[in-house]
Order: C-alpha cells, then structure tokens, then sequence
C-alpha cells in the first residue's frame, strides 16, 4: 500500500500530463502504473510518488530546460486534462494489484527506441508507449 500526500497526488498527475497526455484514458492508466511500480519496488530508493516523478532524468518534463516544464508548472485545476490525469492516476492507485503493463518499470513512446530499450521485448504496448519490465 503506498502513503500519499497531497503533494504526491499533484506530481503524480502533472507527470501523467506530461508523459501522456496525448493518449487514450487506457494509456495514461498504464503510466501511472509505471509511477506506483516504481514506488513500490522503491527505484532508485525513491519511496514516494513526488520523488520518483522528480527524480532527475527520468520524466523528460520535469528536467531544467526541457519546453515541456514551464507548460506543466503553469496547469491550473480548472485544467481539463490535468483532472483527466488525476482520475488515470487514481485509477491506477484503486486498481492494485492488476497493471495492464504487467510491472514495468520503463517505457517509451513508440516513436523513438532508446538504446536501454534495445534487445528487450515490451511487456506490453498501450495507445503509443510500449512498456517494459526487467531493464537495469
């Protein structure tokens, strides 16, 4: 079961815009999953949602410089898609423990393939990201 704060629950869904707001409900579900997996099995010891979705490197939005950051420190509330990604994260939070990415911790989009993805077969492809389970 994993503690939440109020703080966690709003990183949680700006990540989930950021990392997916182009995609079907299904899909933003499925990167929540990746964000409570990663709580969970405590990557790279991070125990909280507002860590793993802060954790430098990981979330391309979050990151100093990247375009995509001023827009999600800008979301309001009032902001239809930032409560779409809240009621994908809640979801994913009161779906435990079934997770249609079958415990990944990684993904990508579909259109890039990452060197770390190379060699590695998808656990499963939802929307546009294909997910993965195992990477070091």
């Amino acid at each position: 079961m994993i503690s939440l704060l109020l703080g966690d629950i709003d990183y949680g869904a700006r990540t989930v815009w950021a990392e997916a707001r182009g995609e079907p409900f299904e899909g933003q579900v499925a990167v929540a999953h990746v964000l409570i997996n990663r709580v969970e099995a405590r990557h790279r010891r991070e125990s909280t949602l507002a860590g793993v979705c802060l954790e430098p490197m990981q979330f391309s939005a979050w990151n100093e410089g990247d375009a995509n950051r001023k827009k999600l420190l800008a979301l309001s509330w009032s902001d239809t898609g930032l409560q779409r990604a809240a009621r994908a994260l809640l979801e994913a939070l009161g779906e435990r423990p079934r997770d249609p990415t079958g415990g990944a911790l990684h993904y990508h989009t579909t259109a890039v393939r990452p060197r770390w993805s190379r060699g590695h077969v998808p656990s499963a492809v939802i929307g546009n990201h294909k997910f993965f389970v195992g990477i070091k």
